[in-house]
């Protein structure tokens, strides 16, 4: 055992109560992760995109060119996603992507969209 500083310490006394926080947060990205499924499949499959099913708060995402184009695109507009190429197992083209608000994810979608139809 350790000692713990105080903001350590009222944190871990609120923890405790947070039982309601933690229900409600699963519940909301279970919704949005199946939303953004069906709009990343909708939207992007079309055009050669690899989206893989997940059980977690992130997607990972294959496309048929370069990680880096899609980062250096997305990066302009304030848009961060995790360049995958060099998870073990993966290449270029791969990338993580993390469920977020549905407005935000949305906007996500829509700059992708412009990617693929450039």
């Amino acid at each position: 055992p350790w000692s713990v500083n105080i903001f350590a310490q009222i944190i871990a006394e609120n923890l405790i109560n947070m039982e309601k926080f933690i229900i409600n947060t699963k519940n909301y990205i279970d919704i949005e992760r199946k939303y953004l499924y069906k709009i990343l499949n909708r939207n992007l499959r079309k055009r050669s995109v690899k989206i893989f099913k997940t059980c977690s708060n992130f997607y990972l995402l294959k496309f048929p060119f370069s990680s880096q184009i899609i980062l250096d695109f997305l990066i302009k507009k304030k848009i961060y996603v995790r360049d995958a190429s060099n998870f073990y197992g993966l290449e270029d083209g791969f990338i993580r992507l993390a469920i977020k608000k549905r407005e935000e994810n949305l906007e996500l979608v829509r700059e992708l969209e412009k990617i693929i139809y450039i």
